[in-house]
């Protein structure tokens, strides 16, 4: 029962990193696409570290 909890936290895992770079990707190519300066602000925004926590909260809970 506990390796069945483990494998499922880890496949958790695994699928919300791969949300996370879908969703980075779509949002690279579609906004700034065309002013690849601003893609370090992107790092810093508040709405993109807000995007992290929330997913590894999802992982965790």
């Amino acid at each position: 029962m506990q390796i069945n909890r483990i494998y499922l936290r880890i496949e958790l895992l695994i699928y919300s990193l791969v949300d996370m770079l879908m969703h980075f990707y779509i949002h690279y190519f579609l906004i700034f696409q065309n002013c690849s300066s601003d893609l370090p602000l992107l790092f810093f925004s508040q709405q993109f570290q807000s995007f992290f926590i929330l997913h590894f909260l999802k992982i965790m809970f």
